[in-house]
């Protein structure tokens, strides 16, 4: 699996849990992007054997083909992901229509 997929996959299970919070906040304070602590999803890695650690496969991404997929790294004073509020409710969409589905 490329780095950018292992970072994107990762996202979808931080969003499985904290997607729906994270969609009603940004949405009662207007915002249209969200920043998220690439700590905060340390946990919701799954290590591969190319990539133990999350930021092994960080160190590795194409920045450029992170913005083709909606997404943004950033590093102030810690690094982050930046995703437009539209790429969070599509993955909390794909995510709840396919749980809803499952017996």
């Amino acid at each position: 699996m490329k780095p950018e997929e292992l970072l994107i996959s990762t996202l979808k299970e931080y969003l499985k849990v904290h997607g729906r919070r994270i969609i009603e906040i940004a949405s009662l304070t207007g915002q249209d992007t969200i920043t998220i602590s690439i700590r905060a999803l340390f946990r919701y890695y799954t290590p591969t054997e190319k990539y133990p650690k999350l930021m092994n496969a960080i160190n590795e991404v194409s920045r450029e083909a992170l913005e083709n997929m909606g997404l943004k790294l950033e590093e102030n004073d810690e690094l982050k992901v930046r995703a437009k509020l539209s790429f969070i409710k599509r993955i909390v969409k794909e995510h709840h229509n396919t749980v809803k589905f499952q017996v």
